[in-house]
């Protein structure tokens, strides 16, 4: 049984941002901490995240929320459009929930229908962490 592994990356058009989005590390660590030990499926052990912000729409348009599967390397490439006005007036804590809700909106949207991972679980895994961290409302 191999252990799920998360990493985070960021795909983001200004770098005036980047500094509001070093809060992602205590989603990641969060993650790692409590999650990493879990089975959600044998196919993947890698999960990519990449919260793409943009403050160009036609941008943000061209590159879609998606989700990637890498067989040969056993991974989920999650991508999450976010809304760049909204993180550059977030406080600290407001990004944190804004990253934890599109995290959890991407596991929904991509993550549940598929066969070969038992997203339910890892939702519910998830979901039941970010409340009790109080990263999101329950």
């Amino acid at each position: 049984m191999e252990n799920m592994n998360y990493k985070f990356t960021f795909s983001i058009d200004n770098d005036s941002i980047m500094n509001k989005i070093y809060s992602y590390t205590v989603i990641k660590n969060l993650l790692e901490q409590h999650l990493s030990k879990n089975e959600y499926g044998n196919q993947i052990n890698v999960i990519f995240v990449i919260y793409q912000i943009f403050n160009n729409l036609q941008l943000q348009e061209k590159f879609s929320e998606a989700l990637k599967h890498k067989k040969k390397n056993k991974e989920y490439e999650l991508y999450v459009n976010l809304s760049y006005n909204k993180i550059l007036q977030a406080t600290e804590d407001e990004t944190l929930e804004i990253l934890a809700e599109a995290y959890l909106k991407g596991i929904e949207k991509y993550l549940l229908p598929r066969k070969d991972f038992n997203g339910n679980q890892f939702y519910n895994d998830v979901k039941q962490l970010f409340t009790e961290h109080k990263l999101i409302m329950d």
